[in-house]
């Protein structure tokens, strides 16, 4: 999937989590959907800019690799809890929108070392990629609606 359909994702993912968790107030909502765009980012960037290190974590794990782990977004989230708080689950959800777009796109090794997810074969780029990140923009307006009026 493209990076805009990644943020878009990873955004709708956030405040689907700031409503679940009864947030209201803007800035709150706010955070909740910018960590989680960023979020839904998070895994190519990784991927794509180690500093010193891309081509050994490529050539050891491949392009979608450790940061296309379900591990590795549940230890992040560990991580950074305790400094942030329950918004830190925004942040997963944005993670695992990226994983599951992935999947949907041509696998992951989501749950490595037990093999490729692989959930269908929609091409980066193509009409249904551009639909899913068009129905996730409309996703992510409706809830910020909701959570304000």
């Amino acid at each position: 999937m493209h990076g805009a359909t990644h943020f878009v994702t990873g955004i709708a993912s956030g405040l689907a989590v700031s409503s679940l968790a009864g947030l209201s107030e803007p800035r709150d909502v706010a955070i909740c959907a910018g960590l989680g765009g960023i979020a839904g980012l998070v895994p190519d960037w990784l991927q794509i800019n180690v500093p010193g290190a891309s081509n050994q974590l490529k050539g050891t794990f491949g392009h979608r690799g450790f940061s296309h782990w379900v591990w590795t977004a549940l230890i992040a989230t560990y991580v950074i809890y305790p400094i942030i708080g329950s918004i830190a689950y925004a942040g997963l959800a944005g993670w695992l929108s990226h994983i599951v777009l992935d999947a949907l796109a041509s696998g992951v090794p989501a749950f490595w070392p037990f093999g490729q997810l692989r959930l269908a074969r929609v091409k980066t780029g193509g009409k249904t990629d551009k639909l899913t990140g068009g129905a996730m923009l409309v996703i992510a307006v409706t809830l910020i609606i909701s959570n304000f009026f």
